[in-house]
């Protein structure tokens, strides 16, 4: 069942930039926020503390999120394994899946450089 995040407190000034909390993993992750959650700002909270890390770490160009957009008004954020070992701390806030890698036809790029869809999803540009 997907975990809505509208409930929980999110403090923006928990995410500690230069704090090193990398895990090792090169799985993908899934955070799923309900039309609620991104009403209420939960997902451009996570955006923004994201960018925060991703940024603190070199802004490496295989680290990105990808976004799927559903007709209920949610979405699905897709972390990189890259992206997944800089923002752990992320992962375990917004309750986060381990998953698959995305389908190259499905997910837009949410943060990250132009070419991360095709570097990590095998895109054509």
């Amino acid at each position: 069942m997907p975990v809505s995040h509208s409930s929980a407190k999110v403090n923006s000034n928990e995410v500690h930039v230069g704090q090193k909390s990398m895990i090792e993993t090169n799985d993908w992750h899934e955070v799923y926020f309900d039309w609620d959650d991104v009403r209420d700002g939960c997902l451009d909270t996570m955006q923004q503390q994201f960018e925060l890390l991703w940024s603190d770490a070199g802004r490496p160009p295989d680290a990105a999120l990808f976004s799927n957009r559903l007709i209920t008004g949610g979405r699905h954020i897709y972390f990189s394994p890259v992206a997944s070992r800089i923002a752990s701390n992320l992962l375990a806030r917004y309750v986060a899946l381990k998953c698959d890698e995305p389908s190259e036809l499905g997910p837009t790029l949410f943060v990250g450089f132009p070419t991360a869809g095709k570097q990590l999803l095998g895109r054509k540009q």
